[in-house]
Order: C-alpha cells, then structure tokens, then sequence
C-alpha cells in the first residue's frame, strides 16, 4: 500500500483499490504521467480508512476482489461522513453485463471503466469527472458565500426591523404621553378664556378671540394626533352598510356653508336625481368630505367649492369629487400631500394653517374602508380630490 504524505492531499488526488497489483502499478503510471497523486491498495478491507485518511476526489475501485467486492466497498465509501458533495466513484470490472452496471448504479457508482483498460478512455473519463467535481465544488463554495451573505443580511434587516419597531412604539408612547399633556392645560385656558370674554373692552375681546382661536388650533392638532395615532393602531374599525351619498353631501356642505360664507366662497352639492346607496361607514365617509372641505376653503381665497357624487351608467355611485378654485398645487408636491405632516407649501412662510394632518386622516380612513383618495391639481387652477369607491360596494 502506498500511503500519503499528508491528510490534505492537492486537488486530483486518486483512491484506487484493485487487488491485482498490475493494476494498480499501470493505473499509478498513467495517472501519474498525467499530474494526478494516486494513491493505492490492493485490500477492499483497507479502503474505507484510507478514504477518510486522504479524502480523495476521485475513487477507482475493483468489482471482484476477494474478502470484499466492488459494490460491498462503494457502499462503505458512501457512508462515510467524508464522502460529500458531488465524489465520483467509478467501477473498474471486465464485467460489462446490464445487470452488473445497474446494481453498480444502485450502489453509489458514478462511471465504469472497462478491462482491459483502454489509456485514452480512462484519461479522459476521469478528466471529465474531476472537472465535473471541481465546478460542483466551486458551486457549493459560490452558495455557501451566498447563503452566508442571505444571513449576515437577514440578521441586519431582523436588526433594523426591530430598531424601527422599537421607534414606532416610542413615538405611539410619546405622542400619546404628550398630547395628553398638552391637552390637559388647555381646557383650564379656553375656561379662564371663556370668563374673560364677558366685560372685556374691544381692544380686550379681539385679543382673547385671538387667543381662542389659537387654543382652538390646538386642541385640533391634539385630536388629529391622536386620531391618526388610533388609526395606525388599528382602533379605527369601519361599520359599514347601506348609505345614500346624496343626503351625506348636502349635510356635509351644510355644515361647512357658514364657514365658507365667511370667507366669501360659495359651497354646494350636486347630486344626481336617482343613484343607488352604496356599502360603506358613513360616520368614517362624512368625517372625510369635511376634512376634504376644510381643506378647500382653507386653501380658496375667492370662487367656490363644489361636491359632486358621479354615478356610472347602471346608476351606482363610483366616485365622489370635491373641487376648489384656490391656489393649486404644484406637481412636485402633489404626492407628498397625503403623507403625515405635509402641506402643499412646506416652506416657513406659507400664509396657510395647518399641520398637514388633514390629508393624512382622509387617505387612511378611506383605506379602512376600501376606497381611494386621488388628488389633481395646477398652480393657479385649484385642485380637485377624488374619493374613488371601492367596486361592488353598491348595495
């Protein structure tokens, strides 16, 4: 037996086991001329302990060897914990039956090699199957690299998931703990307010009405916080069916028309004549045209603003408009304006209240209830919002 120099042999390395020493003197000289360590022995009964010792990349082994045959030797090499990924094995046999290659097979062999042996058929079997062992070795080593970049950022994301959710709760803690803080003081304010209205001079009552107004904005700002902060919690649950949109306009505009006279705009509803009720929250619904018209007249210095239910042609309501002849907005902020804390002018001298809130509320709850928001609108030509109801919500 000719044993190795070391326990990592050089890529190449051959394991052949024939118990004829002619053998495995002819394949040591050929497949050493070739650049290949070969490494031999006549004993079936040895290879399993030679395998583990070298762990080669290619075994040749003899079919019919006494005290152990071919297939008995395959199916030890098979087991051992050293025989992974793709080792290709090849039965070395005189015996060219298709029963014998089929149990080959079975056993674990990869390729035969015939005896006689045939140099330049052996040669180039054994080339392609090394080559065939180096690329799968290769791919395993690119998966490995792989499946270890998959979970260095799996671990960053599950971090930063975290991290992000860990933020979101102190911001819910946060805005809950202060808004309540906030709100608290105010009602004392707006009391102590209320009582020095009674008997104040002029000059007095316009700075009180000041001061309410700006209490007022406040407290509005508090509930939207908190509001929009129940609706990201998934507090806000919609209680839908059956609702006529023509009533739930014109209350809509009634209840803004003395706003809206105030600042000189004229406010109305169109509705068609006959149009079916529609499946949905009117509470949620109503609460966004009056955002929707806050919005409006807040951002309308002169003209109107009109609500329109649109029906389709079976009669079903498909969409509800509100249109404002106000300043527009420009097209690099109309996405923006639906999410939290955004205004169609973000700069610190808009002439315009608010907190961009408003929008927010709208577009969510409109969600919960499984209709859309979309928005249009030109510098100077006044926007229009479109509640686009969700399909099949007829009743």
């Amino acid at each position: 037996m000719n044993t190795p120099a070391s326990h990592a042999p050089p890529p190449g390395c051959i394991l052949a086991i024939d118990d004829e020493e002619a053998n495995l003197r002819l394949l040591q000289a050929l497949l050493g001329r070739a650049g290949y360590r070969v490494v031999t022995t006549h004993d079936p009964r040895q290879a399993l302990e030679l395998f583990d010792l070298i762990r080669p990349d290619l075994v040749l082994v003899d079919l019919h060897m006494p005290g152990m045959n071919g297939f008995e030797v395959v199916g030890q090499i098979r087991g051992s914990e050293f025989a992974t990924g793709y080792l290709p094995i090849v039965m070395v046999t005189g015996d060219s039956s298709t029963a014998v290659r089929q149990r080959a097979l079975a056993e674990g062999a990869t390729d035969f090699v015939a005896k006689p042996f045939d140099n330049l058929e052996v040669m180039l079997r054994i080339r392609n199957l090394l080559e065939a062992r180096r690329l799968h070795t290769e791919i395993q080593k690119q998966n490995s690299m792989l499946e270890e970049m998959v979970r260095a950022r799996t671990v960053e994301l599950e971090t930063a998931l975290a991290r992000a959710e860990a933020a979101a709760l102190a911001k819910t803690e946060f805005l809950a703990k202060m808004s309540h803080e906030l709100r608290t003081p105010l009602n004392p304010i707006r009391g102590v307010l209320e009582v020095l209205l009674d008997g104040a001079s002029e000059h007095t009552l316009r700075m009180l009405a000041m001061a309410s107004r700006n209490v007022d904005r406040m407290v509005t700002l508090i509930d939207d916080i908190l509001y929009l902060q129940g609706i990201e919690q998934g507090n806000i649950r919609p209680d839908v069916y059956p609702v006529y949109l023509g009533p739930l306009a014109l209350d809509a505009v009634e209840a803004m028309e003395a706003r809206a006279e105030r600042g000189g705009l004229r406010i109305e509803a169109v509705v068609p004549e006959s149009v079916a009720p529609i499946v949905t929250d009117p509470l949620l619904l109503s609460d966004v045209l009056r955002r929707l018209l806050d919005n409006a007249i807040r951002f309308t210095r002169e003209g109107q603003v009109t609500v329109t239910v649109a029906a389709a042609a079976d009669g079903s309501a498909d969409r509800i408009e509100v249109r404002d002849t106000g300043a527009g907005i420009a097209d690099d902020r109309l996405r923006a304006i639906f999410e939290t804390f955004e205004q169609a002018d973000n700069s610190s001298t808009r002439s315009y209240e608010g907190a961009g809130l408003g929008l927010s509320i709208c577009r969510r709850l409109l969600e919960l209830m499984g209709h859309r928001l979309e928005a249009t609108s030109a510098e100077g030509s006044g926007s229009t919002f479109t509640i686009l109801l969700r399909a099949g919500s007829g009743a």
